[in-house]
């Protein structure tokens, strides 16, 4: 259900809340294991969104745009998949058989209470899963790997 693009995304939210100072995108990439290609795309959806921020100059580089507490998964969803917990029937591209809008739809409210508890769970913002320790800091990560 989730990209892998979501996933990058929200590592890359974690690890610049853990920063003290801006980094450069070619670090962050680093540190998630992708190319600055795809790296790019995926900042470029936190930008537009306004998630983070860059500064110009010999200390610039790519900071939260907002504290950590005010950063939910859902807005970090929101940014990179924007139809992610839309139905195709409020999208109105797939299902053209739908039922008649004033009836009820088993399936449509099923997904639509589905998603209601997946979007609860999503609220929970970078400061939290970063203090409740539910994030791997990158040291243990890579030393895991070894």
């Amino acid at each position: 259900m989730f990209t892998k693009r979501f996933e990058l995304a929200i590592l890359a939210c974690f690890e610049l809340a853990r920063s003290t100072r801006t980094v450069s995108a070619s670090k962050i990439c680093e540190w998630l294991g992708i190319s600055l290609d795809f790296g790019h795309q995926i900042l470029y959806k936190l930008k537009k969104s306004g998630l983070i921020q860059t500064e110009r100059g010999s200390k610039g580089g790519i900071k939260l745009a907002r504290d950590p507490s005010s950063i939910t998964l859902l807005d970090i969803l929101i940014a990179i998949e924007p139809e992610a917990l839309k139905l195709c029937c409020e999208k109105r591209e797939i299902f053209n058989f739908c039922v008649k809008d004033n009836e009820i739809c088993r399936l449509r409210n099923f997904f639509y209470s589905t998603f209601k508890k997946i979007e609860k769970e999503l609220t929970i913002t970078i400061k939290d899963f970063l203090e409740d320790g539910l994030f791997w800091p990158r040291e243990k990560k890579r030393q895991k790997t070894l």
